[in-house]
């Protein structure tokens, strides 16, 4: 609460037979009385190597996300908000798909834990809609999303 905005960053590296993925995370934060704003970004390069016909064949993924959510402590350790999620994928240099998630985030904290569950329907679909105004090739309908974190 003290700070001007909590910050924080993330990496992730997979290592797999057939893919390679390399994540980076922007984390931001900040606590006004009993609200919690916060903002994430996200993102994430993939190699993935495929045979076709014989022949090794590596394909290359880019996706970039932002998070964006306000929840306000209800009761006790209790908090109850809204998150937005606008998640896009890239296939060489190309934007192929852009989709919005909102919805509702119920959260829980504790002095070394806390547990967040959200669930957000695709709203719209800013590039590659299949279905109406919704990019279901590569995204679901409705996500529902459980976090959990713990202190070491």
């Amino acid at each position: 609460v003290a700070d001007p905005v909590g910050l924080g960053l993330y990496g992730e590296a997979t290592l797999g037979l057939n893919e390679v993925e390399l994540e980076g995370k922007l984390l931001l934060d900040k606590q006004i009385g009993g609200f919690l704003f916060a903002f994430n970004g996200v993102i994430e390069n993939e190699w993935e190597t495929e045979l076709e016909n014989g022949l090794a064949k590596t394909g290359k993924e880019l996706s970039l996300e932002f998070d964006l959510g306000a929840s306000y402590l209800v009761a006790g350790s209790f908090s109850l908000g809204f998150e937005m999620r606008n998640l896009n994928r890239l296939e060489e240099g190309k934007v192929e798909t852009s989709s919005l998630f909102a919805g509702p985030v119920l959260a829980y904290t504790d002095e070394n834990w806390w547990a967040a569950l959200s669930i957000m329907p695709q709203v719209t679909a800013f590039k590659g809609a299949t279905n109406g105004n919704l990019a279901l090739n590569d995204n679901e309908k409705v996500e529902a999303r459980l976090l959990f974190s713990f202190l070491l």
